[in-house]
């Protein structure tokens, strides 16, 4: 039997948020691919006691200064029956020293890993440090091994560092800033107040779900119901969150004073004189909040969606069939950041979110070659970048498309062998980068068309069943 080998190599340039940090999704893959790198994670010495699944800070900056990531997939030859090609995608990412530390500080603003002596004072090192993956860490890097179909000995291990689920926020395409429109935030408001998103409300005195309540507070003589402080708010949007840093926690908690969910008691009147951009919300031990009549009834009504969405579930859906299609359903639905946010949850639940991570992956690497396309078309330039473009679909036929591959969405056979002919073949000797570009482009908006219509007819039915969702899909008329 034959054996060929394709590989498709890919230098990352990370791409940077306006405040100069790297872009949330980059930000997870780098410490997902250095966690990799680091397993197994053994036990350290921390002040005379052995602290398990620990890693040293100089491990962490030496493997940041040369990191790579390697998919392989094994497929018949399109060309040749009798034979088996390998294809494998290759991504690697160099840093500094200096860059190398002031991303793993990025890592601990995020909470991704935290410091194995338990001191409050959270700055990583270059020497001496040692420190672990924190429960937020774990999820993140879960999802990575989903995603690339990586599979890591110690991860079921490490699941038992798993604290609690972990809510997946949607961000704008363009400046990745976290959606914080009045119906994603009252979503993210209610599993902060312990309201799971299926209709269950845990009790304060537990804070089952979320954070704990006090339920009386004396301040200045009157009392007040439901309080907690701006710290406890702030430490839960960073640890049950993929918000990165304590910024995005802080401008999430200010709309929820924005949109009277929640209502100042008292003002932590320094910090606010220190950051201008914290009146309204300060995440402090001082500053201290109530939970609103409206944020009460918002609960409240999400407590009690399970119980209601039953009787409608069916007229609903009915009256829906009749004047939408589904696919005009889901395209409302993917342009709606809360309704994407609990699709996306929902497709966790069902074991097919795989299917949107393909469409989403696939939609950039489309924009962004047709974009490059008509650029190459004008001024004739533009190869090193199309090549990169080229290696991105490599990684996405990888890790979604290839016979086999770690997350197969489920398309034609002819789709696929289609693909994986244009994939796993040379570039033809009287091709341009741009003609082998626009060929696999047109391929993957082939295959992306092929899953939107399978999520519309599979998924979206079930998701408009779905309780948790029952209320923004009325709001936005879907349902």
């Amino acid at each position: 039997m034959s054996k060929g080998t394709i590989t498709q190599s890919s230098s990352r340039l990370l791409c940077a948020s306006n405040d100069d940090r790297p872009q949330s999704k980059d930000l997870q893959d780098l410490f997902s691919a250095l966690l990799a790198s680091l397993l197994p994670l053994v036990p350290h010495r921390v002040r005379f006691i052995k602290i398990e699944h620990t890693f040293l800070a100089e491990d962490a900056i030496h493997n940041l200064g040369n990191l790579k990531l390697t998919q392989s997939n094994r497929m018949p030859d399109p060309s040749n029956p009798s034979g088996t090609v390998v294809s494998t995608s290759t991504t690697t990412f160099s840093m500094n020293k200096n860059t190398a530390r002031n991303l793993c500080q990025q890592f601990v603003d995020a909470r991704y890993i935290e410091s194995a002596d338990g001191k409050p004072d959270q700055v990583f090192q270059q020497r001496g440090g040692v420190w672990r993956p924190t429960s937020k860490g774990i999820m993140i890097f879960d999802w990575f091994c989903q995603s690339n179909g990586l599979y890591q000995d110690q991860l079921s291990e490490l699941h038992c560092l798993i604290t609690g689920p972990l809510l997946h926020l949607e961000r704008d395409v363009k400046t990745d800033k976290c959606h914080v429109d009045r119906a994603t935030t009252e979503v993210v408001f209610c599993r902060l107040i312990g309201v799971d998103g299926r209709g269950k409300k845990g009790p304060y005195s537990e804070g089952a779900a979320g954070i704990r309540l006090q339920p009386e507070r004396k301040v200045n003589g009157k009392t007040y119901h439901d309080t907690c402080t701006g710290q406890v708010i702030a430490e839960w949007l960073r640890d049950n969150t993929t918000c990165v840093d304590l910024r995005e926690a802080v401008n999430i908690a200010t709309h929820f004073v924005h949109y009277n969910l929640i209502e100042s008691v008292t003002t932590d009147m320094a910090y606010m004189n220190q950051f201008a951009a914290c009146k309204l919300f300060q995440p402090t031990p001082i500053a201290i909040y109530q939970l609103s009549q409206r944020g009460q009834d918002l609960v409240e009504t999400s407590s009690s969606s399970r119980c209601s969405s039953q009787g409608k579930t069916d007229s609903s859906s009915a009256k829906g069939g009749v004047n939408e299609s589904n696919r005009h359903k889901l395209e409302k639905i993917l342009l709606d950041p809360t309704l994407r946010l609990l699709f996306r949850e929902n497709l966790r639940e069902t074991y097919c979110e795989e299917s949107l991570a393909f469409y989403e992956q696939a939609d950039e690497i489309i924009r962004d070659s047709k974009a490059m396309l008509e650029t190459m078309l004008k001024d004739k330039k533009g190869d090193d970048a199309a090549n990169e473009l080229l290696s991105q679909a490599h990684v996405v036929f990888n890790t979604f498309l290839a016979p086999g591959s770690p997350r197969e969405v489920n398309v034609n056979h002819k789709i696929r062998s289609s693909l994986a002919q244009r994939m796993t073949k040379a570039q033809a000797l009287d091709a341009t980068v741009a003609d082998t570009l626009k060929e696999v482009t047109s391929l993957l908006e082939t295959a992306q068309d092929a899953v939107f219509k399978l999520m519309a007819t599979d998924s979206v039915p079930k998701f408009l069943n779905n309780p948790a969702a029952e209320s923004r899909l009325v709001q936005a008329g879907v349902r």
